[in-house]
């Protein structure tokens, strides 16, 4: 299994700072790091390689093998770098992990890796809405749907879910905020007054 940490976003919400290179604060007995450091460690635990997916300038010291985003006429977002991964990883399954997630849990990402094994495609939900940067594909299964989708000029990366009838990991509320991003700098003004 291949973990995909998507890495390319602009981040201008943030005003352009990387995200993941924001230092996420202490948790599961893990000393403080930076937020793709952790994920990138998290995800050793589970699989075999570790990724970083799109735009990684500000990432390259991880020293980590980097997949570009697929090539659209149009910036395509991690649309463009789910259709890298899965054509990277032949007939692997993969994961897909957001970089902005400072309190990722090893263990919901255990449940991530095997729950539903047969599933074309397994993602939890949060108000209805999948979250497509927390999920495993199967690579094989998924690399075509993505790649369709991405050359009729969808985005949206959540599309690909609902394509390949991906199975919901039900998680409890406690789990949902383990999944929570920082894509502002008030996301992370209110994690200091936790």
């Amino acid at each position: 299994m291949i973990a995909g940490v998507f890495v390319g976003g602009a981040s201008s919400r943030m005003g352009g700072r990387p995200k993941g290179r924001l230092i996420a604060p202490a948790s599961d007995g893990r000393a403080r790091a930076s937020i793709v450091e952790r994920s990138v460690s998290l995800a050793r635990e589970h699989c075999d390689r570790v990724v970083l997916v799109g735009r990684a300038d500000a990432y390259v010291d991880l020293a980590l093998p980097i997949i570009a985003d697929a090539c659209t006429a149009v910036p395509a977002g991690p649309l463009a770098g789910l259709v890298s991964l899965t054509e990277y990883a032949g007939d692997d399954a993969v994961i897909a992990i957001a970089c902005d997630m400072p309190y990722l849990d090893g263990a919901l990402l255990a449940r991530l890796v095997h729950f539903a094994p047969d599933a074309a495609a397994v993602a939890p939900r949060h108000g209805g809405v999948w979250s497509p940067l927390f999920a495993r594909y199967d690579a094989a299964r998924v690399r075509g749907p993505a790649r369709a989708k991405l050359d009729s000029g969808e985005r949206a990366l959540w599309s690909v879910l609902e394509a390949v009838g991906a199975v919901e990991l039900p998680l409890s509320g406690s789990e949902h905020a383990t999944l929570r991003d920082w894509d502002e700098p008030a996301d992370i003004d209110d994690a200091r007054g936790e």
